[in-house]
């Protein structure tokens, strides 16, 4: 990089290259900035300007902080944060009479180690007397404009919402100094807490309180005193939250939770309305979002209490349900009645004319959507176990019957039809299928699969087909949408018989898929690499387009990961990069590996950084430094990273009611070791998943000699999860403890006959607890097939189930539970009291354990939900997903 002064800094002051005296191209020398490095400090003279240096090298490039202390205390106030800019302008340059510069206002500060060019302003004034004045007054004006608003800001940000202020703070320094990671940021700044406290007038212990709220929340995660914000976007909505409640906030958040319930990501959308919902507490729209999402989610407590909590319940009548939604629809900014008394409306009066009129436009369907609730919590329940339960079927279908008498709409008329059929009322069946049938569809989704339904309750075949291809041509036929269709043609399949099923191939849905393939070494020729690359790059693109895939998972090594990665990428797809462990290890270990010294090669470090900032999540199976793993353990590691990359696809496909593919590009070699693309393809065609295969080029087909062992030691010194599972009594209230502790034991002998007895169980008289265990990846399959065969050995009722899970070495689970942190825990129903890495591990379960049981249990994201949250005063906590096993109803799933 050129020593000279950048033109492109000084067009950032309004400049122009040409307009600059030539004697301003005298050559400077870069300075070298440390962290925390100060630049100029307030009081200085004012003798140079700096210019900021882009480093290409560096992400994102250096930071420089401009901070003033107010009152003369450690307390700092910040002004600007400039990244490879120009950060003299928020110093005052302007000269008095006297020709000499004034002292400076503010001090500066580097967050990132970058360079910097010192201009002296001896050379500014080589300027002609026209372009200095220019800068007097420009810089000065600027420098005390912004000053200004700063200041005001700050104050009023303090007076008012110091929460605010202190997301704010974060998700600038995400902005400023963070690398892109998987829909978040890793920020390269190290704060305290304490510095955090300073900047925003907050006591530490305050700070920490809410740092500790976003962590359990799953949008940040500190990591030896460096922040990362996870999923940027939804921590940019609460900032935007906490800032304002307006109209526009209240829509644009609804419009977020309506976008992740049409992706199909119930839970995203669970925690997207849960957050709105505590500025915008009287919005009906978000109150019937966040009911459907927890019921996606299979949250069926969290919905029915939410239910409850709105006043949506089946008992309430019709009437004073509209009356609620219609007045929310009003003025969605109102707050409830016993915080407010009579809130009036800040709009003048053409913008509430507008919103009156609507309001009465939206309120119709809306209250079909919202009566229609606590019939689908009751649905859910009826075909949450083996067989469905008539009783319970029964109530849904009175409870759709209410809602399609008081509104007619479709949707509800569709399902009051369907469960009718179900619960053997084949007349009231039909006579509703054929109503419906009579009123004329709209080019819209659920309009024209609701015909398709009602034909299909007629055995009109033919025309249900038909009638779902025209659905699936609507552009509203999201896969959110389709899913449900998908479910409900399946659930009816049990008494329409196979035709009802064989409609699902008119109903196809968007692709899932996990992706792995062999690396490019760096003994490969960097000729060899680039044309290896553009021989697959289309074969990739073709198969993506053939599968239709909406959702990948996979690493992203050299080689084939990566191009897999940037096919999914180019073709709109949901990219979540699964890595086994930090990013700068796998960087070392698995992208730098495949860079030959030839310049020819392409780059992978580039195209790595590229791909995990574009992606839509980042998962990391082990936060295990790299020293500290054996390397006799990384190929079990990197066989951890594949099956869970594949179990998290398994588990996105069962939300769209779909199964997933594995796409590898594979030499059809058998494996040689546990850690490769042959073993994840061996362990997937054991476990029926559809594989696709594209050839490897530029590996010979010449058989292996080596061949991996069949059975997998477990991990010596790698920590991984360790599964506690609860079980629990139903109903404990009307137990003795005598009768608890008889339960424990019963369960216990049973759990240990399938385990064995070397299995450590914590069992203890707890009202809400009758028994823990805990067991590593090898015993889950075992352990949920125990659970499951007592509780049907009992009654379908006897038992309910929580997976917890912690951190140990898996080949000693009594290791992990030296602190004895589990036996603290008050019960299952003490979610929210746990500790995040165990809530976290879940997921970890729940990828493997779908794997490992394909054909006994369905998980469903719940999040870190307890049963017991005042339904009246409160609302769940938004959080990362805590997994709830479901038992299969069939071969197929529910």
């Amino acid at each position: 990089m050129s020593d000279n002064l950048p033109f492109a800094a000084l067009s950032y002051l309004s400049f122009e290259p040409d307009d600059i005296d030539p004697k301003l191209t005298v050559r400077l020398r870069a300075q070298i900035v440390q962290v925390d490095g100060e630049i100029y400090a307030a009081g200085d003279v004012s003798n140079d300007l700096f210019v900021l240096v882009d480093d290409v090298s560096a992400r994102p490039g250096i930071v420089v902080e401009i901070f003033v202390e107010p009152d003369g205390t450690e307390r700092t106030m910040i002004v600007e944060r400039v990244v490879s800019g120009v950060c003299g302008e928020m110093e005052f340059v302007g000269r008095d009479e006297s020709g000499r510069f004034p002292p400076r206002m503010f001090s500066a500060r580097a967050l990132t180690p970058g360079r910097l060019i010192r201009i002296p302003y001896r050379a500014l004034l080589a300027l002609d007397a026209p372009q200095l004045a220019l800068i007097d007054r420009r810089l000065a004006a600027t420098t005390v404009g912004r000053f200004r608003n700063a200041t005001i800001a700050a104050d009023a940000g303090r007076a008012t919402n110091r929460v605010a202020i202190l997301a704010s703070a974060i998700l600038q320094l995400a902005e400023d100094a963070g690398i892109e990671e998987g829909g978040g940021r890793r920020i390269t700044v190290k704060k305290t807490q304490k510095q955090l406290a300073d900047e925003v007038g907050l006591t530490r212990e305050v700070v920490n309180g809410h740092l500790n709220e976003w962590v359990r929340a799953g949008l940040l995660s500190i990591e030896q005193g460096l922040l990362s914000v996870r999923d940027l976007d939804r921590f940019r909505r609460i900032v935007e939250l906490q800032r304002s409640q307006t109209r526009g906030v209240h829509q644009r958040a609804l419009q977020k939770v309506d976008l992740a319930i049409a992706a199909g990501d119930s839970f995203r959308a669970r925690n997207l309305a849960l957050e709105a919902l505590r500025f915008f507490a009287e919005s009906p729209e978000l109150q019937h979002r966040v009911v459907l999402a927890s019921a996606r989610c299979g949250a069926r407590d969290e919905a029915a209490a939410l239910i409850e909590q709105f006043g949506f319940a089946a008992e309430r009548p019709v009437a004073d349900i509209r009356r609620h939604v219609l007045d929310g629809l009003r003025n969605p900014l109102r707050k409830p009645a016993s915080e407010d008394g009579d809130v009036g409306s800040d709009d003048d009066d053409n913008v509430a004319t507008a919103s009156e009129a609507q309001a009465q436009q939206r309120l119709g369907g809306l209250m079909e959507d919202i009566l229609a609730l606590p019939a689908r919590v009751l649905k859910d329940m009826a075909w949450s176990g083996r067989d469905v339960n008539l009783e319970i079927a029964t109530q849904a279908q009175a409870a759709y019957e209410r809602a399609y008498r008081s509104t007619s709409g479709p949707y509800v008329g569709i399902n009051a039809a369907s469960l009718a059929l179900v619960c053997g009322n084949r007349e009231r069946a039909h006579l509703l299928a054929t109503e419906l049938l009579g009123k004329t569809p709209v080019a819209k989704y659920w309009s024209l699969a609701t015909q398709g339904e009602a034909l299909a309750l007629l055995g009109r075949w033919p025309e249900a087909a038909h009638m779902f291809d025209q659905a699936m041509k609507a552009k509203d036929a999201t896969p959110a949408a389709v899913a449900s269709t998908r479910l409900q043609m399946r659930r009816l399949s049990g008494c329409l018989g196979a035709p009802a099923k064989d409609l699902l191939e008119h109903l196809p849905q968007t692709g899932v898929i996990a992706f792995s393939g062999h690396m490019m070494l760096g003994h490969m020729a960097g000729e060899d690499q680039t044309r290896a690359t553009a021989q697959l790059a289309p074969q990739i693109t073709d198969a993506i387009k053939q599968l239709h895939a909406g959702f990948a998972y996979g690493a992203l090594a050299a080689g084939s990961d990566i191009l897999l990665a940037e096919g999914a990428l180019a073709a709109n797809v949901a990219l979540h990069t699964v890595l086994p462990f930090r990013v700068e290890d796998f960087l070392d270990v698995s992208v730098n590996a495949g860079v030959p010294g030839s310049s020819l090669a392409p780059d992978w470090r580039g195209r790595f950084a590229d791909c995990l900032s574009r992606a839509n999540s980042l998962t990391i199976t082990s936060r295990e430094r790299m020293v500290g793993i054996a390397k006799a353990d990384l190929d079990d590691m990197f066989r951890i990273g594949n099956r869970r990359a594949l179990g998290l696809a398994l588990l996105k496909a069962d939300e769209l009611v779909t199964e997933p593919t594995l796409l590898v590009v594979h030499d059809g070699n058998p494996p040689q070791n546990v850690a490769g693309t042959a073993f994840l393809v061996q362990e997937a065609k054991e476990a029926g998943i559809r594989v696709e295969t594209l050839a490897c080029g530029w590996r010979g087909m010449k058989p292996n000699t080596k061949v991996a062992p069949s059975a997998v030691l477990p991990v010596r010194s790698v920590h991984r999860p360790v599964l506690f599972l609860w079980l629990a009594p139903t109903d404990t209230r009307r137990k003795t403890d005598a009768q608890i502790a008889e339960l424990q034991m019963a369960a216990e002998r049973l759990v240990r006959t399938v385990l064995g007895s070397k299995l450590q169980i914590e069992r203890r008289v707890v009202r809400s607890t009758a028994l823990g265990l805990v067991v590593g990846f090898s015993g889950c399959d075992a352990a949920l097939r125990a659970v499951f065969e007592l509780r049907n050995a009992a009654k379908p009722d006897t038992f309910s189930m929580r997976m917890i899970c912690d951190f140990g070495p898996v080949g000693a689970p009594e290791t992990a539970f030296n602190d004895d942190r589990l036996s603290r825990l008050d019960g299952a129903n003490d979610i929210p009291g746990l500790p995040v890495n165990m809530v976290i591990a879940s997921e970890a379960f729940a990828a493997e354990a779908r794997l490992s049981t394909p054909d006994v249990v369905r998980f469903r994201a719940v999040g870190r939900v307890s049963p017991e949250f005042d339904r009246r005063n409160s609302l769940p906590l938004p959080s990362i997903p805590l997994y709830r096993a479901v038992l299969l109803a069939d071969g197929s799933g529910t």
